[in-house]
């Protein structure tokens, strides 16, 4: 049963965040290992179980706390240049007023093959090929 506990321990250890990972990523894995079989031992089946909820609650209690701190970056980036903020905002604004699909792809379609008549389209002069056969 410890095996068991253990390998589900390292792969929620290895679910952390990245950030979370180059700080601590090694030393709870090393953490997990010294005390699964002393839990085990003291606690039995139970204790595991509670060893690997209580790791399986923290991964996203870390994945919410590192968007809290890249949101409040965010903000923060978007108070000090509050000019560049507010072209960004009107400008996506207008964008989804006037249609994104449409401005993507008009800009991403260099050879225009979006505007050009597909094969068997009634303004194609292939059309005509086409119905002969």
């Amino acid at each position: 049963m410890p095996t068991i506990a253990m390998r589900l321990y390292r792969r929620l250890a290895r679910a952390f965040p990245h950030e979370f990972q180059i700080v601590y990523g090694t030393d709870v894995i090393q953490l997990g290992e010294d005390v699964v079989d002393d839990v085990y031992r003291q606690h039995g089946v139970f204790g595991l179980l509670r060893l690997i909820v209580d790791i399986a609650v923290r991964v996203p209690v870390e994945y919410l706390a590192e968007m809290r701190r890249d949101l409040a970056y965010a903000f923060r980036t978007l108070w000090k240049s509050r000019g560049f903020a507010a072209v960004g905002i009107i400008s996506l604004g207008l964008n989804r007023r006037h249609g994104h699909l449409g401005d993507s792809i008009l800009h991403n379609d260099p050879q225009g093959s979006s505007r050009r008549s597909r094969p068997g389209s009634p303004g194609d002069d292939r059309s005509r090929f086409l119905s002969i056969f």
